[in-house]
């Protein structure tokens, strides 16, 4: 089968970005004031291509530069009335967990797309201070949770995995979710691996139960393309 060419797309302003839309339901508005990297910023050579995904299972995705940086906003937009409150948006533990997943001085990324509605973002993120056991606290006290959308009550589920691959880096925390309105499911899956100042970051989602092999596959590749160009 004919594998297309890597495409890459240089934007010049930020602009939405759909990963969150698949777990959330929702689109995203640009956030006023956010950096937003060059396709060959700093980081660039060290985040996957759409050559690096394996064969076949990824011949008909797509990966491009980002748009814009990802932020916790993203995560969280149009969800509100969270219980239990402790596990709130703005929430003391909810901010520091986010923290661990958006936090860092300089950033480059790159996002994908899969034929069935599936979407990931890749990120590194330089000097980024938070603490992995602020996330790893969060994750137990807010395992599950209920929440009010624009199209009604839904409920979260989250989950530490080990099922990620973790050579190279000096830690690597990763979590599932489910979240279920109705009739309706989105799982996703968020890696977040650090080797000295530096921290590769994976958000992964798709519809109905994780397709747990694509993303486990786009980890293991972001993060051997990552320590090849460490």
């Amino acid at each position: 089968m004919h594998r297309p060419a890597p495409t890459r797309a240089t934007f010049l302003k930020a602009g939405a970005l759909a990963l969150a839309a698949v777990a959330c339901g929702c689109t995203s508005a640009p956030i006023p004031g956010t950096a937003s990297q060059a396709p060959d910023g700093p980081y660039r050579e060290r985040l996957i291509d759409q050559l690096d995904l394996p064969l076949p299972v990824f011949d008909n995705w797509e990966i491009v530069d980002a748009a814009r940086q990802p932020t916790r906003q993203d995560r969280h937009a149009d969800v509100r009335d969270i219980s239990p409150q402790d596990c709130a948006v703005d929430a003391t533990s909810t901010r520091a967990a986010d923290d661990v997943i958006y936090g860092g001085t300089r950033w480059t990324g790159a996002q994908g797309s899969g034929p069935n509605g599936q979407a990931f973002t890749v990120s590194v993120h330089a000097s980024n201070p938070a603490q992995t056991d602020d996330l790893t606290d969060y994750l137990s006290a807010c395992a599950q949770t209920e929440f009010e959308t624009p199209s009604g009550r839904a409920k979260s589920m989250l989950a530490r995995t080990s099922a990620v691959a973790q050579a190279g880096f000096d830690e690597v925390i990763g979590f599932s979710e489910v979240r279920t309105r109705g009739q309706q499911t989105t799982s996703g899956l968020t890696v977040v691996g650090r080797a000295n100042s530096l921290a590769l970051v994976l958000v992964f989602t798709n519809s109905g139960d994780l397709d747990t092999a694509d993303a486990t596959a786009v980890w293991k590749a972001a993060a051997e393309k990552f320590g090849k160009n460490g």
